[in-house]
């Protein structure tokens, strides 16, 4: 006879995960992970009994790695077990939401309240670049349409707060959701508001009881994308002062009374310092540093090789983030600036209108 010991929620974040430890008066114990999704048991392992129990370890470790590998961000996990004469498994069902990080708190709960983010306000994204909202409600058939309200300026200097035109109704379903838009559609809503050109100063989406504010900040010196603790695609747009490092290596010999250079090398690391940033703002940046996947707009993908950060909750004290990225290819960069098409096609006339 076998008995599951541990308690096992029925939704939890990977990281609340425990070792699974069964009683069982068999010798020993098939053990098996089944991803639902995939419908694939990508864990499958004999464990001998001792002292009349089983336990199976990093169970959080194996069950991120499947993740990261199907770039999920939910899984419908089953724990299975089956003693050496049984033909048929017994099971329990787990929804895991991805998250290295420590979590603390009823999962269920905090999906109905927050996106899938640790940040609740962002600036406002790049015109050419889509930014994504992505949440999980727990349960099916709730109205998770996004609701939009911006302030924004007009030319006589006048600021007004709006709600922008609604989208089209959406229901939740058994996945993560996404949301996405960008700054032209968002400015296209706030014209049709105000019934003017204006200037988005600010916006705040809600979807249910998630808000995430948005605000105008500097243009950033460095964009970077990564897939912060939730396995989740982010932007990170910084103010910073970025040093270029380039390391040559080259060995020599003698090859006919001539000189060769080979197995030449060429490391070129980018050393980046961060403008002074908020406590919030420097926490979640963490992420970045610690992330398994970085790339640049281009997606060209990024290795962060190095990074330290303070942050403090003290007024007096800036937090600043430095950290070290390299691009992954190892190959060198160089940055080659396209003409605007339609220079000088005008036709020349010397009198002047």
């Amino acid at each position: 006879m076998t008995t599951l010991v541990t308690n096992l929620a029925n939704r939890c974040m990977s990281s609340q995960l425990p070792d699974i430890v069964w009683e069982t008066t068999a010798a020993s114990l098939t053990i098996g992970l089944w991803d639902a999704n995939g419908d694939t048991r990508f864990v499958e392992v004999s464990l001998t009994a001792v002292d009349g129990s089983v336990r199976l370890w990093d169970v959080r470790e194996a069950v991120e790695r499947r993740m990261r590998t199907q770039n999920e961000q939910r899984m419908n996990m089953m724990v299975q077990w089956k003693e050496p004469s049984a033909s048929n498994w017994t099971s329990q069902a787990v929804a895991v939401h991805f998250c290295d990080a420590e979590f603390t708190g009823n999962a269920a709960t905090w999906m109905t309240s927050h996106f899938l983010t640790t940040q609740s306000w962002k600036p406002l994204p790049l015109d050419e670049r889509t930014e994504v909202l992505s949440f999980y409600h727990p349960t099916t058939g709730v109205d998770v349409s996004a609701e939009w309200m911006a302030v924004c300026r007009h030319d006589n200097g006048t600021v007004q707060a709006y709600e922008l035109p609604g989208q089209e109704e959406v229901l939740s379903v058994d996945q993560v959701q996404t949301f996405e838009w960008t700054l032209a559609q968002l400015q296209a809503l706030a014209d049709t508001a105000a019934g003017e050109t204006v200037e988005v100063l600010a916006v705040a989406i809600r979807v249910g009881q998630r808000v995430m504010n948005y605000y105008r900040s500097l243009l950033p010196n460095l964009v970077m994308g990564f897939r912060n603790c939730f396995n989740v695609p982010e932007w990170a747009a910084l103010n910073c002062a970025t040093k270029r490092k380039i390391k040559d290596e080259r060995k020599k010999a003698m090859v006919g009374r001539q000189m060769t250079l080979y197995d030449t090398h060429r490391d070129v690391e980018y050393e980046v310092e961060t403008a002074p940033l908020a406590m919030a703002h420097a926490l979640w940046l963490d992420q970045l540093l610690t992330t398994h996947s970085a790339w640049l707009p281009d997606g060209t993908p990024v290795v962060i090789t190095d990074g330290t950060m303070e942050a403090s909750d003290d007024n007096a004290v800036m937090n600043i983030c430095k950290f070290t990225w390299r691009r992954a290819s190892g190959r060198a960069h160089i940055v080659v600036e396209q003409r605007d098409d339609g220079i000088f096609t005008d036709e020349f006339s010397y009198q002047f209108d």
